[in-house]
């Protein structure tokens, strides 16, 4: 009996990791695909960051949470954070320009976005995505369909730390490069 209740322990644990992983492709998947939305929440400060606000799909909420982070970096990346007339932010284009840039730095760009990578340097969750008030959860969370939810998370975004990171690898150009002094 023993043997048996153990075994169905161990098989019910395995479906249940190989459902996150799944749930954790598909919402890489997503972020490849641009599958989410941005919007500018505050103003870049002095020390480079600004807050936006990511709203993510996804069928676990908190793979959404989780996925935010990413996407911010991504659309600073690839998409532009677009501006909000009503807070008065302004918009930010995207720090990588050239559309082919995405797949001749490819191998760059999967080290960095990958799953606990150095992405996380670059942006941080605010303390909305971990609230328990349950007003807040409902402004912040939608179910879009029968199995998916669309989650809103503030983020801070290291713009300019990112910006200075492709700059010295070599991906955008600096500044000051068409000067000649």
């Amino acid at each position: 009996m023993k043997k048996i209740l153990l075994f169905a322990l161990l098989l019910c644990s395995i479906c249940v990791t190989a459902q996150e992983r799944r749930n954790k492709k598909r919402a890489d998947a997503n972020t490849q695909e641009f599958f989410y939305e941005v919007e500018a929440y505050r103003n870049k400060t002095l020390s480079g960051s600004i807050d936006v606000k990511i709203w993510s799909y996804a069928v676990d909420i908190n793979v959404a949470k989780e996925q935010a982070t990413k996407n911010a970096v991504h659309a600073a990346l690839f998409r532009g954070i677009p501006g909000n007339q009503e807070k008065r932010v302004q918009a930010l284009p995207a720090l990588v320009k050239d559309i082919s840039a995405e797949q001749k730095y490819k191998s760059f760009f999967d080290e960095l976005l990958k799953e606990h990578g150095p992405y996380l340097r670059y942006a941080t969750k605010s303390n909305n995505a971990m609230t328990t008030d349950i007003i807040q959860l409902a402004k912040n969370r939608t179910k879009v369909h029968k199995y998916k939810y669309k989650v809103g998370v503030i983020v801070t975004l290291q713009y300019d730390e990112l910006k200075k990171l492709l700059e010295q690898k070599g991906i955008i150009e600096k500044l000051n490069s068409g000067f000649i002094f």
